[in-house]
């Protein structure tokens, strides 16, 4: 496979086995509404932003946006790091990436505080971050391309020497509006973006 100069990554599915972790915040922002949160839904949920979730559920809780957010953030902020676990390919890859020549980025939808907070549990895949770039650190959330430009500007690299990676239609969208290549993680078979699917970050570093 070709070789980037750097590859920036999604975390929630793509990099973090983040399933448990969301369980428990997405149940603590839907019980703030007063609400029942369905556990089956959790990974159609992590393929969407906050924002998007609650339009789907407006009807529901009128006006309620802030509440649910504020509660769904607040949980964050402890179960992300203490209940996601990076998925086991993520230390070599990380670390093979870094040994080539190249760097490490990422970007998602996660705030600034859950990305350090999770990164600093994990050193030894700390070490190989270069950059990263969260949800409350760019003017718009994916899928547009902010965090993309971001990562390419500060760094210094050019659009058509990056990869990105993610597993959802949020993360393909936000890779084609940055113009920038794109891999997809398809852990869970889901064939949710027409372009070929891997299930594990293995294949990105043959």
């Amino acid at each position: 496979m070709k070789q980037y100069k750097l590859y920036i990554f999604d975390l929630d599915l793509t990099a973090v086995d983040s399933v448990e972790s969301s369980k428990i915040c997405y149940k603590a922002a839907f019980e703030a509404l007063g609400l029942s949160f369905d556990e089956s839904q959790t990974n159609r949920y992590l393929n969407i932003n906050l924002q998007q979730l609650y339009y789907e559920i407006e009807a529901q809780a009128p006006n309620s946006g802030m509440k649910f957010f504020n509660a769904f953030v607040q949980k964050s902020a402890t179960a992300f790091a203490e209940f996601g676990k990076f998925y086991p390919e993520v230390d070599e890859v990380f670390s093979t990436i870094t040994a080539n020549g190249g760097k490490v980025g990422i970007f998602t939808n996660r705030s600034k505080m859950e990305i350090q907070s999770i990164l600093d549990a994990n050193p030894n895949i700390n070490k190989n971050v270069a950059i990263f770039v969260g949800s409350d650190m760019v003017k718009n959330m994916k899928p547009a391309p902010d965090g993309i430009d971001m990562c390419a500007e500060q760094l210094g690299v050019a659009k058509e020497d990056i990869l990105y990676v993610g597993d959802s239609p949020c993360d393909y969208e936000a890779a084609t509006a940055a113009k920038v290549d794109f891999y997809y993680v398809d852990r869970f078979n889901n064939k949710a973006i027409p372009v070929e699917g891997h299930p594990t970050l293995e294949d990105m570093v043959k």
